[in-house]
């Protein structure tokens, strides 16, 4: 079932049959052509609007997208960071530098000075973006601060890089989503923080490389929080929440790509509605203390059909909440039954309406964890299988080199030809593959910090060779 292991923080190219022992020339990194996405690679895509993140947000996405691999971050204490690819062809891990033979260093085509406040890649279109947040209250005359709020922006190679700043009082909001366009353009909710009356603003705005500052399409003033949680085909819906007295009530509206007209889609008080999203034009929500999936059209506010989970009595009375963003037409749910010592997961197949009970986790017991996908291609799902810790290299400001142990989450390529499907029905997680990387091979990079970097295999792995 597993097509290569891909360790996050691998820093130059490690191929999945490398043998033990055996050096390898660096992976290119991707070309600067054209990288189509695939419908299913984003969630929400509709039109020329797509969305970029996951349902967690900013947060919640490993990366930038594309269907031919993801985009994302190798951070170090320092504050510094180089753009990692994970190339699904070759099943290799690769820094974005134009010249392979650097590490982590400054002249890099893959180094981000600073990441502080927070830093996603994100693509669209043509482009590939860094998003680095601001951070309006941290004093940036203290040295090592870093309050400006960023956007890097370059080529899917990492050429003809562009820096664009936003001031320091700018905020990314980290729990709220971003969406882009077949120009190449971010659309996201900033807010902007007046630090002398210290309150904040949010604005709907479209940002990007041809983008003089930020466009503002909407705004809303405080007590009005607002954040962008997915797109239609008619725009952006946004999720506004004013707290009236002890009462927090929270709406999703329907904002025009212009910004105009402001249209409600859901409303409802405190926790009445526990999860919600957005996918091919259809709201789908769960509300509190009860089992099935509400689904309402976005465009004409029809309501749709109920999907009924109480079919399954071992959930019942069941809390259902919505795990993640739709993957493979099929919706994953978290099924909470309080009698229950755990809760249990289904996938929800949105052409059907079967719901099947999902089986692919890592770890046990308290360790125990849902293999969630975190990036889609047109041939392989990135999901994750756990963590471990790396020691690494550095070096202080008085230039003495230290070592320190860092931790990275483990990301695993699946083949979607070997499986059918994200979610097969069978007991477990079982990786079968030998096209794993070997434990002992490992790359050099001739990086200013020099060090080791040694390929990982999971601990799954490490289990089912013992079984065998």
């Amino acid at each position: 079932m597993l097509a290569a292991l891909l360790a996050l923080g691998m820093l130059t190219a490690c191929g999945p049959n490398q043998e033990q022992g055996a050096s390898q020339e660096p992976s290119a990194p991707p070309a600067q052509s054209a990288s189509a996405q695939t419908e299913e690679t984003q969630q929400g895509s509709a039109g020329e609007l797509r969305l970029l993140t996951s349902w967690q947000g900013i947060a919640g996405t490993l990366g930038g997208e594309t269907a031919q691999g993801c985009y994302s971050l190798d951070c170090y204490p320092d504050g510094t960071a180089d753009i990692i690819y994970y190339d699904y062809a070759s099943a290799a891990c690769i820094r974005l530098s134009a010249d392979p033979s650097l590490g982590h260093d400054p002249v890099s085509t893959a180094y981000i000075p600073s990441y502080k406040g927070g830093a996603r890649c994100l693509v669209s279109g043509e482009n590939l973006y860094v998003i680095k947040n601001g951070q309006p209250y941290t004093d940036a005359a203290v040295p090592g601060n870093d309050p400006m709020a960023r956007l890097y922006c370059m080529g899917l190679d990492g050429s003809n890089r562009k820096i664009l700043e936003y001031g320091t009082n700018v905020v990314f909001q980290w729990d709220g989503g971003v969406a882009g366009d077949e120009e190449g353009n971010l659309y996201t909710v900033l807010s902007v923080v007046d630090r002398e009356t210290v309150r904040t603003t949010s604005v709907l705005a479209k940002l990007g490389r041809e983008v003089s500052g930020y466009q503002p399409l909407h705004t809303w003033e405080e007590p009005v929080a607002a954040s962008l949680i997915g797109v239609c085909d008619e725009g952006f819906v946004v999720r506004l929440q004013d707290r009236n007295g002890a009462e927090l009530v929270t709406k999703l509206v329907l904002i025009q790509p212009d910004g105009t007209e402001e249209s409600t889609l859901l409303e409802w008080t405190d926790l009445d509605v526990t999860s919600y999203t957005i996918h091919e034009n259809v709201l789908y929500y769960t509300k509190n203390a009860e089992s099935g999936i509400y689904s309402k059209n976005v465009l004409n506010g029809q309501e749709l059909p109920r999907y009924d989970t109480e079919k399954y009595e071992y959930f019942q009375p069941a809390l259902t909440l919505i795990r993640c963003e739709v993957r493979d037409n099929h919706l994953i749910l978290q099924l909470a039954n309080p009698k229950a010592s755990e809760a249990a997961y289904a996938a929800l197949d949105l052409s059907t309406g079967a719901l099947t009970p999902l089986n692919m986790y890592y770890g046990e017991g308290e360790d125990k964890s849902l293999v969630g996908v975190y990036a889609e291609g047109e041939e392989d799902f990135l999901v994750c299988v756990g963590s471990f810790t790396r020691t690494r290299t550095d070096q202080g400001p008085d230039g003495v080199p230290y070592s320190f142990e860092q931790g990275f989450e483990d990301y695993v390529l699946i083949k979607k030809a070997t499986i059918g499907t994200i979610y097969p029905t069978t007991e477990g997680f079982h990786i079968i593959s030998k096209r794993a990387l070997t434990r002992e091979s490992h790359v050099k990079t001739k990086a200013r910090r020099n060090e080791t970097v040694p390929a990982r295999l999971c601990a799954n792995i490490k289990k089912e060779r013992k079984k065998r």
